[in-house]
């Protein structure tokens, strides 16, 4: 067999071009899932940041019962327990993988 060939070279060219394409692909996909993690820890910092805030509102007195920003939506539910009013808010939104809920009080 002759490996001179132009169709021999034509072939080393495909094999190469193809493994390129491969690890082009495979770093494409690595990128896209750290991407999503991110957008993810991001929308999970932003809910407690936001929970955090409406609790510190409650005891305040000036809360709303529910708080809409950026695709999250915190919605708050007075608790009476032992003659304390507790406040429990929920966050929820497109990107947080479940609900984060907080409980704060006086």
């Amino acid at each position: 067999m002759n490996r001179s060939g132009a169709g021999f070279v034509l072939l080393e060219v495909v094999a190469a071009a193809s493994i390129i394409t491969l690890l082009a692909l495979s770093l494409s996909v690595g990128l896209i899932a750290a991407m999503e993690m991110n957008a993810v820890a991001r929308a999970v910092t932003q809910g407690r940041l936001m929970a955090q805030s409406h609790l510190a509102q409650a005891a305040a007195g000036v809360a709303p019962p529910q708080w809409e920003e950026d695709g999250l939506v915190s919605t708050l539910q007075p608790i009476e327990q032992g003659g304390l009013t507790l406040w429990q808010v929920e966050v929820q939104g497109d990107k947080l993988p479940q609900p984060l809920r907080m409980v704060g009080g006086p």
